[in-house]
């Protein structure tokens, strides 16, 4: 039985659920990213989207040596997400190689439409400290202050990675101590723009796989542990490199909230939030507890743009396993009570695709069918900040909400992390305790056979080419949509028998007439 007290709230959390990663950046601009963010906007699916200011695309020198900028693109970017009313996480990376101290230093990724990463140092981080400045100032003059202040804006992406760092310098202890450089001239750029403007990093890749790693003196290969210890006692104690004087500014802590690396069974949703609590450990071993901190990258497993073809595993992206996933997650982090105020999936698997329902991490499949992910955002964007008072002796999953019109939202899912020893099909009973009074009840169910465009896809033989009826079918089973009809009812409990299969998910709204 699971029993749930809509007149009784235990506490409020953020929605920390709601927020996206959207890569490559410069798909904004394309069609088939404004098709996955029109309908992000459409279905409230996020609230903010992370994105890159690719410097390299603004910054360049004119004939006599002066930097000079170009922002076409940057707002073009920014104008089309704030115009959809998404907030903005705005990692301020890469090196322009106008700046670069090493021009050649790129990474050895292509980057989409065959864009070059250059991830040297700078020549000058005085002219580092004035690309950051020169970018936040157009950004305060063109949004207002009142706008920018409400953006997160980040010092890089995973300067512990040497794809993304100094890719010709082997010493982590040397890329660490340019990094700290970095972030320094960095925070007096921007806040020499406005104290209001809220900073963060260090943004570190997560390394699960202390096999894959090399270890160096005082660094494990695995958690980046030191590279944090490192960062927050320099922001705390130490001599700021732009400045002189001691510590740095930091308004925020951005993490990368991966699980398993390439173990695909188990998928435990417990290893995202033990990666989050390593960090958060960390940063309050310096004094910061009340810091916040945003996953401004999180999924179930690294690699997001490899797929089945490379790992077989990746399918649990293309099903609902991963939706499942993802609320098991919720519930885990809304119990734990983490301090995180946002979790940001990390779409970055959209230009890589070369099949239909090819496991990469994306919302949409080569030909724009919404996967099953898609939906769970959808769904999970139902749920309200009060989490309401609850008995659960079953081995079904539960997040009862109250919302901000007065709804009751509860979301029931059946996930075993460990696919060989599947809990199977779940029954439950189900009773609210109300308010006396008229109610609607909307049953919304994803699972193998609702809102579940791969299972339609299967069905017609998995063929990477559809005639126009075949689209259809798959784009009506992708639709969030009523599990059964409307129901209303009138008194001061509602009760439902509730059957789970394996990997599905029922969000039920209880609406007061």
């Amino acid at each position: 039985m699971i029993k749930v007290n809509r007149n009784e709230i235990t506490f409020t959390t953020p929605n920390f659920w709601n927020h996206i990663h959207f890569h490559p950046t410069d798909a904004i601009e394309d069609e088939w990213g404004k098709e996955i963010l029109d309908a992000v906007a459409k279905d409230k699916a996020a609230k903010y989207i992370r994105m890159y200011t690719m410097l390299e695309d603004i910054v360049s020198l004119d004939e006599d040596g002066m930097l000079l900028y170009d922002f076409k693109e940057l707002d073009y970017r920014l104008d089309y997400l704030t115009g959809k009313g998404f907030g903005i996480v705005l990692c301020v990376n890469f090196l322009p190689q106008a700046i670069a101290e090493d021009p050649t230093c790129n990474s050895v990724y292509e980057r989409y439409k065959g864009k070059i990463l250059n991830n040297s140092k700078p020549r000058d981080y005085k002219e580092w400290q004035e690309v950051c400045a020169t970018v936040l100032r157009h950004l305060v003059d063109k949004y207002g202050i009142d706008v920018v202040s409400t953006w997160y804006i980040q010092c890089w992406n995973e300067p512990n990675h040497r794809g993304f760092w100094m890719n010709n310098e082997p010493d982590w202890h040397i890329r660490s101590d340019e990094y700290l450089k970095l972030y320094d001239f960095f925070a007096e750029g921007v806040k020499g723009v406005s104290e209001k403007i809220r900073i963060g990093g260090p943004v570190l890749g997560y390394n699960l796989d202390k096999c894959k790693y090399p270890r160096y003196e005082g660094y494990d290969g695995c958690a980046d542990v030191s590279f944090l210890h490192k960062f927050f006692k320099h922001i705390k104690e130490e001599r700021n490199h732009a400045n002189g004087g001691i510590g740095t500014k930091i308004d925020f802590f951005s993490i990368h909230v991966y699980g398993a690396d390439h173990k695909f069974n188990p998928l435990d949703p417990m290893d995202s939030y033990n990666i989050a609590d390593d960090h958060i450990q960390v940063m309050k071993q310096y004094g910061y507890e009340d810091l916040e901190v945003i996953g401004d990258e999180f999924e179930a497993t690294t690699e997001g743009y490899l797929g089945i073809e490379r790992e077989e595993g990746f399918d649990y992206r293309n099903s609902t396993r991963l939706s499942t996933y993802y609320f098991a997650l919720i519930d885990i982090l809304i119990k734990k009570r983490a301090p995180l105020s946002k979790l940001l999936i990390c779409l970055s698997g959209a230009h890589h695709l070369v099949k239909e329902f090819g496991g990469q991490r994306t919302f949409a499949t080569k030909s724009g069918f919404k996967l099953p992910i898609y939906n769970g955002y959808v769904l999970s964007a139902f749920l309200g900040e009060q989490i309401l008072s609850h008995e659960n002796d079953t081995q079904v999953g539960i997040i009862p909400t109250l919302d901000a019109e007065g709804n009751i939202v509860i979301a029931l899912y059946n996930y075993t992390p460990n696919k060989l020893k599947s809990k199977g099909t779940q029954h439950v009973q189900l009773e609210v305790a109300l308010p006396e009074g008229s109610y609607e009840v909307s049953h919304y169910r994803l699972d193998e056979n609702n809102c579940n465009s791969y299972t339609a896809w299967k069905k017609l033989g998995s063929k990477e080419v559809l005639t126009q009826n075949e689209r259809e079918v798959i784009k009506q089973a992708e639709k969030v949509k009523l599990y059964y009809p409307k129901e209303s009812f009138k008194g001061n409990t509602y009760t439902d028998s509730i059957v789970l299969p394996d990997d599905a998910v029922s969000v039920i709204k209880l609406t007061h007439l």
